[in-house]
């Protein structure tokens, strides 16, 4: 994580007075709550939450600490007798949110009539730009905004994400929505062991160390800005918005719980031992744990003296601390306008239908999504292509207006009888095809191979109407050999019993 507070003078000194007004962030405490509110989504995102995992002491265990009265202090998390507990709910709850690019939308380039563009869509396959474009949509769900910049290597597209940035606007960016520069932290240090800064316009690009010297100015050689910000939001007053802190915090306050829970099966399990008596004066503190005895001495009157062992039970209710575990987790998924709930398994499989009803806010928050992701990924990814297009071993692209044709969003079915019905409606009011289906099924194959695979199959489940050798009869005709070699050619013999009756040769695939 980065520190934007010493940087303040150097985005002055790179912007100038044409961008003064675009650097109200580096004056403002929104930068600092930004910072920190990015680097708890990334550590929560990627499970970086306890110590051993790259986390803090400040997401669990500082919520379990005593405050020691003698000394005045707080006892150190690290002598907590406590088994710390995260659960991945935030990385989960946004990959089930981010899934407009599970299928690719068909883009198509062109304005009366547009044209698929194959050679478009080709290169970003090659590039890699399928799978990177769900890890940039999740962070994008995750963050609400990130830089993505696009580069060339080895002829092909490089993409990058860029998770915690700074925006640069231009004078005429009256909104300050629009970026027209970047500027980020590197991997690179300076001689003093500072962080080195790289910023990126249309027409320069520079090296910056933490004090503002220009260590390394030259021309930006894609001759555009090769960045764009995909977001999960339309900027409203600012470009730049918080993430999803309160996914966060969700997550705490359920990993506190869930780790309560185990300080409670672990004492209840494991009872702590009391003892009785009389105890001299020495003992001045008290430990809890099934390590230590609790030493009571009792008050004057029935048992004064007398000395007795028993072990304390918590009388924890156990029922009663899950459900509200399960709530907490109802609550975190409901925020992300999904539905989850915990029920016994009965059997009995719900409707689609009432699928459908219950995360109609899961629907529309995706349909809407799509609108976003074709302004903010789809246009402003084919813009910086083009201009690449035929430059640095990048094959040429069709050029145009860029159509990206999404699939429609589906909430899915449960029931077979639901899906076959739905499936069978679009079909027959030709909402779909054969031909769609098969490649649904298999989106590796082409239009040309689904036709194929269509024909074959259509040839071969064809035959269940008619008697069980027919299908044998049938391959071995596309074979060009008859059902027994030592018969005539038909028309010259009568048929025999055995004609038409198969061997495991006329099964062998072509030239086999």
């Amino acid at each position: 994580m980065f520190n934007l507070e010493p940087i303040a003078p150097l985005f002055r000194s790179i912007a100038g007075n044409d961008l003064s007004r675009a650097l109200y962030l580096s004056e403002a405490d929104a930068l600092r709550k930004l910072q920190k509110a990015r680097r708890e989504c990334l550590d929560y995102y990627k499970d970086e939450v306890l110590l051993q995992y790259g986390g803090s002491d400040e997401y669990l265990k500082n919520f379990f600490r005593t405050f020691d009265q003698e000394h005045r202090k707080w006892d150190e998390p690290a002598k907590l007798d406590l088994l710390l507990t995260h659960l991945p709910m935030t990385r989960q709850l946004v990959d089930l949110k981010g899934r407009i690019y599970g299928i690719q939308p068909e883009r198509k380039v062109g304005k009366d009539r547009p044209e698929k563009a194959e050679k478009y869509t080709d290169l970003l396959k090659r590039s890699g730009w399928f799978p990177f474009s769900k890890v940039a949509e999740r962070y994008a769900q995750l963050l609400n905004d990130v830089a993505v910049g696009v580069f060339v290597k080895d002829k092909l597209l490089q993409f990058v994400i860029i998770p915690e940035y700074y925006p640069v606007f231009s004078e005429d960016d009256e909104f300050q929505v629009e970026p027209a520069g970047i500027m980020y932290p590197t991997a690179l240090r300076g001689k003093d062991g500072s962080q080195i800064w790289a910023y990126w316009d249309a027409d320069v690009t520079r090296k910056v160390d933490a004090l503002g010297n220009v260590i390394e100015e030259k021309p930006n050689e894609y001759r555009t800005f090769n960045f764009f910000f995909p977001r999960r939001s339309y900027p409203v007053d600012s470009h730049t918005s918080m993430p999803r802190t309160e996914l966060v915090l969700q997550n705490r306050e359920i990993d506190m719980a869930v780790s309560a829970l185990n300080q409670l099966l672990h004492y209840n399990g494991f009872k702590q031992l009391v003892v009785v008596g009389d105890t001299d004066d020495s003992v001045k503190e008290f430990k809890l744990g099934n390590k230590h005895v609790l030493k009571i001495k009792p008050t004057e009157g029935v048992g004064a003296g007398a000395l007795q062992a028993y072990p304390l039970d918590m009388q924890a209710n156990f029922s009663q601390h899950i459900e509200a575990i399960k709530f907490q987790m109802e609550l975190a998924s409901n925020t992300m306008n999904l539905n989850f709930n915990w029920s016994i398994d009965t059997g009995n499989v719900s409707s689609g239908r009432a699928l459908q009803i219950k995360n109609v806010r899961d629907l529309e928050d995706r349909t809407a999504q799509i609108e976003i992701i074709d302004a903010f990924i789809e246009q402003p990814l084919y813009r910086i292509v083009s201009e690449m297009s035929g430059r640095f071993g990048l094959p040429a692209i069709e050029k145009g207006d860029l159509i990206a044709d999404f699939p429609e969003q589906e909430s899915g079915f449960s029931s077979v009888s639901d899906e076959i019905a739905w499936r069978q409606f679009q079909l027959e009011t030709g909402v779909i095809s054969k031909i769609d289906l098969i490649m649904e099924e298999n989106p590796d194959l082409t239009e040309e191979e689904a036709v194929k695979k269509l024909d074959d199959n259509t040839k071969i489940n064809g035959l269940g109407k008619t008697d069980e050798d027919t299908i044998l009869a049938i391959l071995r005709d596309e074979d060009g050999e008859s059902g027994n070699p030592d018969e005539e050619e038909p028309g010259g013999a009568a048929e025999g019993p055995g004609q038409d009756q198969g061997t495991v040769r006329d099964l062998a695939p072509e030239g086999a």
